[in-house]
């Protein structure tokens, strides 16, 4: 059965949680050997990378050393390990980059997530690195993604700007979940790219609108926006062929 582990005061309706901060190598070691599990899902970071330029110290502390504390914790030989990264990997100079090119970080965040890359590749042997783009919902409420909130602003009445010049790959959070179960008793083991086809922001929320049904009439408005990399687009091939499946 599955056990999540968080930071934050959990709900008594959250039974399959258990408290714990990830940064006390001592508490965590406590509850892996409790647990002792076959699989470890490591979704704890500062995902923000604006609050990661801002904060770099508790940036690494959130980061790489939480990674480190997992890697000293649990079985590095007979355990699975799967990691999120990041396309931020990437600088947008190559066009389609696979999981085998080069890589140059341009922020704090996109540097500690490879960092952590590594350190799984030197210490696991059962592991799946899966480097994610914008990960988005279909306007969910708790989520932090700018798409996510531009669609609820136009389902209330709301203009919304979006870039037409910045295009990214994107993951769906319920196609992610799909995806990640896949993992569970998979051996093709090694980093992975995830995402759908190459878009703008503009397009892609308009697709959202669309399959949504949500009328948007002129209130959905078209911006120039100053981002690095203006383009990053992700290989997916190996993902799509290894797991017969792709990202909408």
């Amino acid at each position: 059965d599955p056990i999540g582990i968080t930071r934050r005061e959990k709900s008594q309706k959250e039974n399959f949680l258990i408290q714990c901060d990830l940064t006390n190598q001592i508490e965590l070691k406590k509850i892996i050997f409790d647990i002792n599990p076959n699989i470890v899902y490591h979704f704890a970071a500062m995902t923000n990378p604006q609050r990661n330029e801002k904060n770099p110290e508790e940036a690494r502390l959130l980061n790489v050393d939480i990674t480190k504390n997992l890697i000293k914790t649990i079985d590095t030989t007979h355990t699975h390990l799967v990691f999120l990264s990041t396309d931020k990997v990437f600088d947008g100079t190559n066009m389609n980059p696979d999981e085998n090119s080069k890589t140059n970080p341009l922020w704090i965040y996109s540097n500690l997530k490879l960092e952590c890359e590594k350190i799984i590749k030197d210490n696991m042997i059962k592991y799946h690195i899966v480097r994610l783009p914008i990960v988005h919902g279909n306007g969910n409420e708790n989520s932090s993604s700018f798409i996510d909130g531009a669609l609820i602003d136009l389902k209330d009445g709301k203009k919304v700007s979006s870039f037409v010049n910045v295009k990214r790959c994107y993951v769906k959070v319920d196609e992610l979940i799909i995806f990640l179960m896949k993992l569970v008793n998979n051996s093709e083991y090694g980093i992975y790219h995830a995402g759908s086809a190459l878009m703008s922001y503009y397009t892609r929320i308009m697709m959202l609108c669309k399959n949504n049904d949500i009328i948007i009439n002129d209130r959905l408005v078209p911006v120039e926006g100053d981002a690095k990399p203006t383009i990053q687009n992700l290989d997916t091939n190996k993902l799509e062929q290894t797991f017969n499946f792709s990202f909408s």
